[in-house]
């Protein structure tokens, strides 16, 4: 049993015994045993999860191959090298003087360390290696000339592709082949002499290894790199154009070709071919679904706003257009300005935010810009920051795709909780600074570049310590400023949101959080479902549980905080709150005094309140029922109601036919037959001052 079914079982014994512990409650209210409330949505979401966990571990599929050429094919196109390995050493027992299969070893063994996802087994990775050394030092020693030449030329690759590369050794190997035309003997000299002299000692035997009809394919690409390393662009371009030699080229070379050559169509062709060939089909699922998940939480905020779905959509459509131009910025950056990630601290930053930052910023404010100038549909305050967040969608929906197509399908979950939402961010701190310059501080038209440049800041800080190779171990950095940026957006939200009421009552601002909460973690969790159903389909249960694994060890924190966090709103009208950059960041604060209660819905309500045992001051006037009127700030605490009784209350020869209450703790909200504790007050005249009025505290009651 794998720690995958350990955790997952005992997921299943919790699950259970709070199931149980339900239903027996259930048994004495009286309530149904399939209604969860508010959280319906999120326990169908986990319920399905674990139910097709629980099917694949019955079932079991994994990969079937009816020969070692299948099984590569397979690899090859789900890239998994390790299966490639096992492949190849059943080939070599079959044909063991093909240079073509142990080519296919030592390549594929060394594929794996820069695989973009891990081998299922390292262990077993690390032992095949020491068994690819151990085999070819022996055939070195061998008697049989064709075998001790097999034995040293890929002895010499394996020294020249393992880490910490020992060109000395290599070069001993090779001088020991005595079959000068043996396939791969030229290209393998060649990197040697690349990778221990220069590029132009290479050259002369990448062109053997092709005069002699060898290893063709691995010789033209590394002709590309000692072309661009020697500054010879149009012998690079020759490669890049010829029929031969074009599919060889590496693609980073082949774009520079094109942009440069300024031949836009073959540029955009290869992009498209080499998204949409490696693209799997869950990929691109699990990639709808993270845009409709946001798609949603923005939809649902709108309840306030004249933004229809048509008018998402026509910012997501022109995001998603606009972010393939970001591919022509970058090649301006890199191959005409010379600027780039180099692995040095200060060019790194300076590149993240001038570079990645700036660009995916203005390329996603764009069709912001166009909405709000051409369409009209952008009037109240909260219309900003969806239109702007919803353009971020669009260019994250792309974006995503590249990666997926990229990195295979264990991406997804990072995606959805992170890159996803850090655009649908940037993209509302831009549109906040259109908010204050319009309806706070009007005239004061700076605030706008000034949020693009925050924006600007914010994406390229986040960026840089995931890039940068010297901070990469401090990425916990970017972490914590997530959190933080996801804090700050929720506070523009919401005072959006208060901006936007118009002349709306409380009760018809009423925002049930909890079923927003619900609905954000349930489908994040539909997110993992798609990466884990695609992950067994394509790769088997062993690997698709494994990502399951992982993605809930990286990501289910994330989810917890997304969901709580994201909506947190309480919407007071007219009021401009402070911006929350820490609080409620920590863990034990999630569901604290730092959570914000649906305080509107309160509003309307009928109640009946009572004396309260501990004190009992009022026990005499109460119990007395009547109607919450409206919410109340005062001094800056939004918790407190107008109450007005169906009959006045007598306190000494006064009557009173307006109270004010507000709840004992702030985590409390007050509802129907659920009696909590308010303090309540009658407003009278102040001595010192006839013109005003104050507060006073009567007792302490129970309020449901």
């Amino acid at each position: 049993m794998t720690l995958t079914h350990i955790i997952l079982a005992w997921l299943f014994v919790m699950a259970g015994y709070m199931l149980w512990n339900k239903f027996r409650d259930d048994r004495l209210t009286g309530k149904k045993f399939f209604d969860f409330g508010e959280y319906n949505f999120l326990v169908r979401a986990v319920t399905l999860l674990l139910l097709t966990w629980l099917g694949f571990s019955l079932i079991a599929p994994e990969p079937g191959f009816k020969d070692p050429d299948e099984q590569i094919h397979f690899a090859r196109s789900t890239r998994q090298p390790w299966l490639v390995t096992d492949a190849a050493w059943i080939k070599i027992r079959s044909e063991p003087f093909n240079p073509d299969h142990h080519f296919l070893l030592v390549d594929a063994h060394f594929q794996q360390e820069n695989s973009p996802s891990d081998p299922p087994d390292i262990r077993k990775h690390n032992l095949n290696g020491v068994r690819i050394f151990n085999y070819y030092t022996d055939l070195t020693e061998r008697d049989d000339t064709r075998m001790n030449d097999i034995g040293n030329l890929f002895l010499a690759y394996y020294y020249i592709q393992r880490e910490g590369r020992d060109e000395t050794n290599a070069f001993f190997h090779i001088r020991q082949v005595k079959n000068g035309r043996l396939k791969y003997l030229n290209y393998v000299y060649g990197l040697t002499l690349f990778y221990g002299m220069n590029p132009h000692a290479a050259e002369p035997y990448f062109e053997s290894e092709i005069a002699l009809n060898g290893y063709k394919e691995g010789a033209w690409k590394e002709l590309a790199w000692t072309h661009e390393f020697s500054g010879r662009f149009e012998k690079l371009k020759d490669l890049a154009y010829a029929d031969e030699s074009r599919a060889s080229v590496p693609d980073y070379l082949r774009y520079k070709v094109y942009f440069l050559e300024g031949d836009l169509f073959s540029y955009y062709g290869l992009r498209f071919n080499q998204l949409f060939t490696t693209l799997p089909l869950w990929g691109l699922l699990g990639d709808v679904l993270i845009l409709l998940t946001w798609l949603l939480f923005l939809r649902k905020l709108s309840f306030l706003s004249p933004i229809r779905w048509r008018h998402f959509f026509l910012a997501i459509g022109i995001g998603a257009l606009l972010a393939m131009s970001s591919w022509l910025l970058y090649e301006f950056y890199h191959h005409v300005l010379g600027f780039g990630i180099n692995g040095e601290i200060v060019n790194d930053l300076l590149f993240c935010f001038l570079g990645i930052g700036f660009i995916e910023e203005l390329v996603k404010l764009i069709p912001f810009l166009l909405i709000l100038r051409f369409t009209g549909i952008i009037k109240k305050p909260i219309d900003y920051l969806l239109v702007a967040s919803a353009a971020g969608l669009g260019f994250a929906f792309f974006e995503n795709l590249l990666y997926i197509s990229q990195y295979g399908l264990e991406v997804i979950h990072a995606r959805a909780l992170t890159s996803s939402v850090s655009h649908m961010v940037s993209g509302g701190i831009v549109a906040y600074g259109f908010v204050l310059a319009k309806f706070r501080w009007p005239g004061r038209h700076w605030l706008i570049p000034a949020f693009f440049l925050i924006a600007v800041f914010a994406h390229g800080f986040y960026d840089f310590w995931l890039m940068n190779e010297k901070v990469h171990s401090l990425a916990i950095v970017t972490l914590f400023f997530f959190l933080s940026e996801i804090l700050v957006y929720v506070s523009f939200l919401n005072n959006a949101l208060n901006q936007s009421t118009g002349n709306l009552q409380p009760r018809d601002l009423s925002f049930n959080t909890q079923r927003l909460a619900s609905f954000i973690a349930g489908a994040l969790v539909l997110v993992f479902l798609i990466e884990y159903v695609g992950g067994c389909m394509i790769y088997g249960t062993v690997i698709g549980n494994q990502t399951l694994l992982q993605s809930f060890i990286s990501g289910g924190y994330l989810i917890f905080f997304l969901s709580v966090r994201l909506s947190n709103i309480d919407i007071v009208p007219g009021q401009w709150a402070k911006i929350e950059f820490f609080t409620g960041l920590l863990p034990s604060e999630l569901l604290g005094k730092s959570r914000k209660k649906n305080y509107n819905s309160v509003v309307g309500l009928r109640l009946r309140l009572q004396h309260d045992p501990s004190t009992g001051a009022l026990s005499f006037q109460l119990p007395i029922t009547g109607l919450v009127k409206r919410r109340l700030t005062i001094q800056g605490d939004s918790g407190w109601f107008e109450f007005i009784p169906d009959q006045p209350l007598a306190i000494g020869v006064t009557a009173y036919d307006v109270l004010y209450f507000r709840s004992k703790e702030e985590d409390e909200l007050v509802q129907p037959n659920e009696p909590v504790t308010v303090g309540l007050f009658v407003r009278v005249a102040d001595f010192d001052d006839p013109q005003r009025s104050k507060l006073v505290f009567l007792d302490w009651v129970m309020a449901g």
